[in-house]
């Protein structure tokens, strides 16, 4: 029972999350390119050390160790990359990930990135490419 109940808060956490980052670019109406880049791709970030987490053995203290951010998993490139080649994510997906990857580094390093220019444009259109073409 204690199980089923942790789950259930976890799952609560991530809906609460979810729901705090659409606030904040729907209904607040930010329209700040760069903080939709970078907290969009956190955000997922989030969700990937959350899926390794729960998939390694129930010790916090090393699966911690593991998923800190000078550490093995503790980036977003190498966690998209553990929870593929653990099966715990499709290849479209991982496809996916990496391209939302290049676009926060757009944006996180090049002071003029915006959705609108090259190539930051052309890397959001083959995320709907791949929509079409599967």
């Amino acid at each position: 029972m204690i199980e089923r109940a942790a789950h259930e808060s976890a799952l609560r956490e991530r809906f609460n999350a979810l729901r705090e980052f659409h606030e904040l670019f729907n209904e607040r109406r930010v329209s700040d390119e760069r903080a939709m880049a970078i907290v969009g791709a956190a955000f997922l970030d989030t969700l990937l050390e959350e899926i390794l987490s729960e998939f390694m053995v129930d010790d916090g203290k090393e699966v911690a160790k593991l998923l800190a951010y000078d550490q093995p998993m503790g980036m977003f490139s190498n966690r998209i990359t553990a929870t593929y080649c653990l099966g715990l994510i499709c290849k479209t997906v991982r496809d996916d990930l990496r391209i939302i990857a290049r676009i926060r580094n757009r944006f996180a390093h090049e002071l003029k990135a915006t959705f609108d220019i090259e190539p930051v444009r052309r890397l959001c259109a083959s995320l709907i490419e791949s929509r079409i073409n599967r």
